[in-house]
Protein backbone atom coordinates (compact mmCIF):
# COMPACT_ATOMS: atom_id res chain seq x y z
CA UNK A 1 0.00 0.00 0.00
CA UNK A 2 2.67 2.78 1.11
CA UNK A 3 4.57 1.92 -2.23
CA UNK A 4 1.83 1.35 -4.58
CA UNK A 5 1.98 4.69 -5.92
CA UNK A 6 5.14 5.09 -6.69
CA UNK A 7 6.53 4.52 -10.28
CA UNK A 8 7.51 1.09 -11.19
CA UNK A 9 10.30 -0.56 -12.32
CA UNK A 10 12.74 2.30 -11.43
CA UNK A 11 15.87 1.26 -9.25
CA UNK A 12 15.41 3.19 -6.45
CA UNK A 13 11.83 2.36 -6.33
CA UNK A 14 12.83 -1.28 -5.71
CA UNK A 15 15.79 -0.21 -3.38
CA UNK A 16 12.83 1.48 -1.12
CA UNK A 17 10.69 -1.50 -1.29
CA UNK A 18 13.95 -4.01 -0.62
CA UNK A 19 14.41 -1.49 2.58
CA UNK A 20 10.99 -1.67 3.43
CA UNK A 21 11.19 -5.55 3.37
CA UNK A 22 13.59 -5.77 5.16
CA UNK A 23 12.65 -3.47 8.02
CA UNK A 24 9.57 -5.68 8.26
CA UNK A 25 11.17 -8.76 8.39
CA UNK A 26 13.47 -7.56 11.11
CA UNK A 27 10.85 -6.11 13.10
CA UNK A 28 8.32 -9.26 12.81
CA UNK A 29 9.48 -10.85 16.03
CA UNK A 30 9.46 -7.19 17.97
CA UNK A 31 5.75 -6.77 17.27
CA UNK A 32 5.16 -10.54 17.76
CA UNK A 33 6.81 -10.28 21.44
CA UNK A 34 3.87 -9.01 23.73
CA UNK A 35 1.58 -11.12 21.97
CA UNK A 36 3.97 -14.16 23.21
CA UNK A 37 4.35 -13.04 26.59
CA UNK A 38 0.83 -13.11 27.21
CA UNK A 39 0.04 -16.50 25.16
CA UNK A 40 2.82 -17.91 26.76
CA UNK A 41 1.10 -16.90 30.22
CA UNK A 42 -2.51 -18.86 29.35
CA UNK A 43 -3.66 -21.41 31.08
CA UNK A 44 -4.33 -22.77 27.38
CA UNK A 45 -0.44 -22.69 26.73
CA UNK A 46 0.88 -24.57 30.09
CA UNK A 47 -1.81 -27.20 29.06
CA UNK A 48 0.30 -27.49 25.88
CA UNK A 49 3.53 -27.50 27.89
CA UNK A 50 2.07 -30.24 30.14
CA UNK A 51 0.99 -32.28 27.50
CA UNK A 52 4.54 -32.25 25.54
CA UNK A 53 6.47 -32.68 28.62
CA UNK A 54 3.97 -35.94 29.00
CA UNK A 55 5.11 -37.42 25.91
CA UNK A 56 8.66 -36.09 25.69
CA UNK A 57 11.31 -35.50 28.26
CA UNK A 58 14.89 -34.71 28.23
CA UNK A 59 17.73 -35.01 30.25
CA UNK A 60 18.09 -31.33 30.25
CA UNK A 61 15.70 -29.44 31.85
CA UNK A 62 16.28 -26.33 30.32
CA UNK A 63 15.19 -28.02 27.16
CA UNK A 64 12.18 -29.49 28.81
CA UNK A 65 11.05 -25.61 28.57
CA UNK A 66 12.51 -24.24 25.53
CA UNK A 67 11.53 -27.00 23.12
CA UNK A 68 7.65 -26.30 23.84
CA UNK A 69 8.08 -22.61 24.16
CA UNK A 70 10.11 -22.62 20.25
CA UNK A 71 7.01 -25.50 18.89
CA UNK A 72 4.18 -23.01 20.21
CA UNK A 73 6.24 -19.55 18.79
CA UNK A 74 6.64 -21.52 15.61
CA UNK A 75 3.03 -22.65 15.38
CA UNK A 76 2.39 -18.63 15.90
CA UNK A 77 4.45 -17.39 13.12
CA UNK A 78 2.31 -20.18 10.61
CA UNK A 79 -0.89 -19.07 11.77
CA UNK A 80 0.41 -15.11 11.15
CA UNK A 81 1.36 -16.26 7.81
CA UNK A 82 -1.98 -18.42 6.86
CA UNK A 83 -3.73 -15.07 8.09
CA UNK A 84 -1.90 -13.03 6.20
CA UNK A 85 -1.89 -14.78 2.52
CA UNK A 86 -5.22 -16.27 3.06
CA UNK A 87 -7.58 -13.47 4.26
CA UNK A 88 -8.34 -10.94 0.87
CA UNK A 89 -7.66 -7.39 0.96
CA UNK A 90 -5.64 -8.60 4.28
CA UNK A 91 -3.60 -5.11 3.89
CA UNK A 92 -6.94 -2.98 3.95
CA UNK A 93 -7.89 -4.92 6.82
CA UNK A 94 -4.79 -3.94 8.60
CA UNK A 95 -5.03 -0.52 7.85
CA UNK A 96 -8.86 -0.37 9.36
CA UNK A 97 -6.96 -1.88 12.61
CA UNK A 98 -4.35 1.29 12.15
CA UNK A 99 -6.54 3.52 11.59
CA UNK A 100 -8.24 2.91 14.63
CA UNK A 101 -5.44 2.20 16.96
CA UNK A 102 -2.47 4.03 15.77
CA UNK A 103 -5.01 7.03 16.79
CA UNK A 104 -5.86 6.23 20.25
CA UNK A 105 -2.36 5.48 20.92
CA UNK A 106 -0.75 8.16 19.38
CA UNK A 107 -2.60 10.98 19.94
CA UNK A 108 -5.58 10.57 21.89
CA UNK A 109 -5.18 8.08 24.90
CA UNK A 110 -2.10 10.58 25.46
CA UNK A 111 -3.82 13.39 25.43
CA UNK A 112 -6.81 12.28 27.65
CA UNK A 113 -4.43 10.63 30.11
CA UNK A 114 -2.21 14.02 30.35
CA UNK A 115 -5.52 15.77 31.08
CA UNK A 116 -6.43 13.28 33.87
CA UNK A 117 -3.45 13.54 35.60
CA UNK A 118 -3.42 17.39 35.33
CA UNK A 119 -6.38 18.81 36.39
CA UNK A 120 -5.21 21.85 36.87
CA UNK A 121 -3.06 22.45 33.89
CA UNK A 122 -2.96 26.35 32.14
CA UNK A 123 -5.87 27.01 29.90
CA UNK A 124 -3.36 27.26 26.97
CA UNK A 125 -2.11 23.36 27.42
CA UNK A 126 -5.71 22.50 28.57
CA UNK A 127 -6.39 23.58 24.99
CA UNK A 128 -3.48 22.06 22.83
CA UNK A 129 -4.31 18.85 24.68
CA UNK A 130 -8.43 19.08 23.08
CA UNK A 131 -6.98 19.71 19.79
CA UNK A 132 -4.69 16.83 20.11
CA UNK A 133 -7.84 14.86 20.62
CA UNK A 134 -9.71 16.30 17.97
CA UNK A 135 -6.63 15.68 15.38
CA UNK A 136 -6.78 12.21 16.35
CA UNK A 137 -10.00 11.33 15.84
CA UNK A 138 -10.68 13.10 13.12
CA UNK A 139 -7.29 11.55 11.02
CA UNK A 140 -8.85 8.84 12.81
CA UNK A 141 -11.76 8.66 10.85
CA UNK A 142 -10.90 10.07 7.98
CA UNK A 143 -8.22 7.11 7.52
CA UNK A 144 -11.67 4.55 8.82
CA UNK A 145 -13.43 6.33 5.91
CA UNK A 146 -10.72 5.82 3.20
CA UNK A 147 -9.78 2.52 4.21
CA UNK A 148 -13.89 1.48 4.36
CA UNK A 149 -14.20 2.60 0.90
CA UNK A 150 -11.23 0.54 -0.57
CA UNK A 151 -12.69 -2.42 1.23
CA UNK A 152 -15.68 -2.41 -0.18
CA UNK A 153 -14.96 -0.67 -3.47
CA UNK A 154 -15.88 2.14 -5.50
CA UNK A 155 -18.87 2.02 -8.61
CA UNK A 156 -17.32 3.71 -11.54
CA UNK A 157 -19.48 5.71 -13.77
CA UNK A 158 -22.45 6.13 -10.88
CA UNK A 159 -21.32 9.30 -8.88
CA UNK A 160 -19.13 11.77 -11.10
CA UNK A 161 -15.67 12.39 -11.95
CA UNK A 162 -14.62 12.13 -8.14
CA UNK A 163 -15.41 8.14 -8.20
CA UNK A 164 -13.32 7.66 -11.29
CA UNK A 165 -10.49 9.26 -9.39
CA UNK A 166 -11.15 7.18 -5.80
CA UNK A 167 -11.25 4.32 -8.08
CA UNK A 168 -7.98 4.69 -9.97
CA UNK A 169 -6.11 5.16 -6.58
CA UNK A 170 -7.66 2.18 -4.73
CA UNK A 171 -7.54 -0.32 -7.79
CA UNK A 172 -3.50 0.55 -8.08
CA UNK A 173 -3.79 1.85 -11.69
CA UNK A 174 -1.87 4.31 -12.49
Amino acid sequence: MITSNLPSNNFVVVLVELSYSVGLYFTYPIQMWPAIQILEGSRGYRSFVHCFQNLKKFEDDDWNSLVPSMIFRTFLVLLTLICATTIPKFGTFVAIIGSISCSLIAYILPSLFSLKLHPHATPKETWIKYGMCAFGAVGGVISFVIEMVALFGVKEGGGGEVDKHAARCFNGTR
